[in-house]
């Protein structure tokens, strides 16, 4: 019908967004897979992990000689960007291939600073508790929490914070100490509330994990 007709959803834009991609030539394959990890993480957004895994795939397999500098940050930017939907999709194997190459490029990739290293380390803890390792979680958020303490950015430093904070809630969750939950709870959510604002996505998924921890 007619309303139809004028209706473009969103997983429209976003294939034809990828459509524009695959035949636009770039001078720079690291450029390319930019707007690859940006199109692909669209469609995890929407719970679209086949097609965003295609793009992402696609990312990292035009960049494999990318061994230093900035190719190699957008190599492990893609490579991080691919594990996330790996481990929603709860291949865990892959993820810890992704987590390891790109821990390998770090060191030529980034500086010390550089927020890849925490985004490791919450991978890496979102990883362990996802198998039950809960003494390597605790360590790899603990490692995130410990990257936002010297002087960084304050809205990084506090979505790195909040998102260690939240992962260590639930590992206590899972170990069902719900009291040491509660309290990472509620210093993720101080500090994404205060820093990052109500409406943000981190400030929402605080408040509704700690929520769900109240009613155990």
């Amino acid at each position: 019908n007619e309303s139809r007709g004028n209706a473009v959803t969103v997983r429209e834009v976003l294939d034809n967004a990828a459509n524009r991609i695959a035949l636009t030539p770039f001078a720079r394959p690291a450029l390319k897979s930019r707007y690859l990890v940006t199109i692909g993480q669209a469609y995890a957004s929407l719970g679209l992990n086949r097609p965003s895994l295609a793009l992402l795939d696609q990312a990292i397999s035009i960049m494999p000689d990318a061994l230093q500098g900035e190719d190699a940050r957008q190599r492990a930017q893609a490579l991080l960007a691919r594990a996330i939907v790996l481990l929603d999709m709860g291949d865990y194997a892959k993820v810890r291939v992704d987590a390891d190459a790109m821990a390998a490029l770090l060191p030529h990739a980034a500086t010390t600073d550089d927020v890849l290293h925490p985004r490791l380390a919450i991978l890496r803890g979102d990883l362990a508790a996802a198998i039950g390792d809960v003494d390597a979680a605790r360590q790899a958020f603990d490692a995130a929490v410990a990257w936002a303490e010297h002087g960084r950015d304050r809205e990084t430093a506090a979505r790195i914070r909040t998102e260690a904070w939240i992962g260590l809630a639930f590992v206590d969750f899972q170990v069902q100490d719900h009291a040491a939950a509660e309290s990472w709870f509620a210093k993720a959510l101080g500090e994404s509330e205060s820093v990052l604002g109500a409406s943000h996505p981190l400030t929402v998924v605080a408040h509704s994990s700690r929520a769900s921890n109240a009613y155990q």
